[in-house]
């Protein structure tokens, strides 16, 4: 069986926010993701951008 991609969904400045105040409450990725309703994978990349600009 072939396995479908997914898509994912397109970051937006809100999300780059509301991604910032959940990791702040000691959250991780992955509950962070769940919440948003996003992949992990984006949540860490966008995290690690975020924090890269915050320098």
């Amino acid at each position: 069986m072939k396995e479908q991609r997914q898509h994912a969904q397109e970051m937006t400045l809100v999300d780059d926010g509301l991604i910032l105040a959940l990791w702040k409450q000691g959250l991780d990725t992955y509950d962070v993701a769940k919440r948003l309703g996003l992949h992990e994978w984006q949540v860490a990349n966008r995290l690690l951008h975020l924090r890269e600009t915050m320098r």
